[in-house]
């Protein structure tokens, strides 16, 4: 399952999804600089929700692996994700940042996606999922940096549809 997020995502764009406890899924947020300009310095955080293993990140500009990608998991059960050193990119080149991770049985802390507020990852919970990017306007000072955040992706968790079936002999 792949839900992406973009920075003011255009129309039609996945920005939902659903997922089964145990799937693995993947987040994926796309950064276009527009023509003519460039976003010095720039850096991604993401903070993924209670309810999700994240197992990696990777970063690429124009399909070039960059930055350096880290992710460790806080005691609320969210995980910090951050890809800093992105560099200078260029108007007309596109960030993508790829975040995998496996939906959880548990939630590790109180939790508003938890419909039914037992602390267990099932049906109809709702795993939601933000990201932000900043940039220097002007190389190398930090008095610039404008932070834009993305919009917000949400994974609905279905429970597999089971059968029963009984027979005699």
């Amino acid at each position: 399952k792949t839900v992406s997020a973009q920075i003011t995502a255009p129309s039609g764009d996945q920005t939902a999804g659903s997922a089964q406890v145990g799937e693995p899924i993947t987040y994926k947020i796309s950064i276009t600089v527009p023509d003519g300009t460039t976003a010095y310095d720039m850096l991604f955080s993401d903070t993924a929700p209670d309810g999700l293993t994240v197992t990696g990140v990777m970063c690429t500009v124009d399909g070039t692996q960059t930055g350096s990608s880290t992710y460790s998991e806080n005691s609320d059960g969210t995980t910090t994700v951050s890809v800093l050193d992105i560099g200078d990119v260029a108007g007309g080149s596109t960030v993508l940042v790829t975040i995998a991770g496996t939906v959880d049985q548990q939630f590790t802390s109180a939790n508003t996606g938890d419909a039914n507020g037992n602390g267990i990852v099932d049906r109809n919970d709702v795993l939601r999922n933000g990201a932000s990017y900043s940039w220097n306007t002007v190389n190398d000072d930090e008095n610039t940096r404008v932070v834009v955040d993305s919009n917000e992706v949400l994974t609905t968790i279905q429970e597999p549809a089971l059968a029963l079936s009984k027979t005699s002999e």
